[in-house]
């Protein structure tokens, strides 16, 4: 479980990375720019709750108590993601597999702590 959970992770964050690459200017104004309108906000709190929903799919829970969890540190691991991506958008301090494998190094340090000890993915 552990590889697939650690292989699917970086297949969602890769396409996650090339939609913002491919939308790059869009993605810089809507979170430089227009951050403040409510409008961009209510569509980025929504793209950021979708993609919290259809993670916990693929996490093997130590119990279901821990979900609420999950949830709160998939939230707080979205918004960390795109304020990583949107200064690399401008800056490229790394490389885009750099990029990613911070992404996902961070998520599953996160929740290490609330997977099964025989779940716990090896990473990298």
């Amino acid at each position: 479980m552990g590889r697939v959970l650690v292989e699917q992770l970086v297949q969602g964050t890769d396409v996650h990375l090339g939609y913002f690459v491919a939308n790059r200017h869009a993605v810089v104004a809507a979170n430089r720019v227009l951050a403040g309108a409510p409008v961009i906000q209510t569509i980025m709190t929504g793209e950021r709750d979708a993609l919290r929903a259809r993670l916990p799919a693929v996490l093997p829970f130590a119990d279901e108590s821990a979900r609420r969890t999950v949830s709160a540190v998939l939230k707080s691991w979205l918004v960390l993601v795109q304020v990583l991506v949107v200064d690399w958008l401008t800056e490229q301090t790394c490389s885009r597999a750099e990029l990613r494998d911070i992404c996902v190094g961070a998520v599953l340090g996160a929740l290490r702590p609330l997977l099964p000890a025989d779940r716990v993915p090896d990473w990298p």
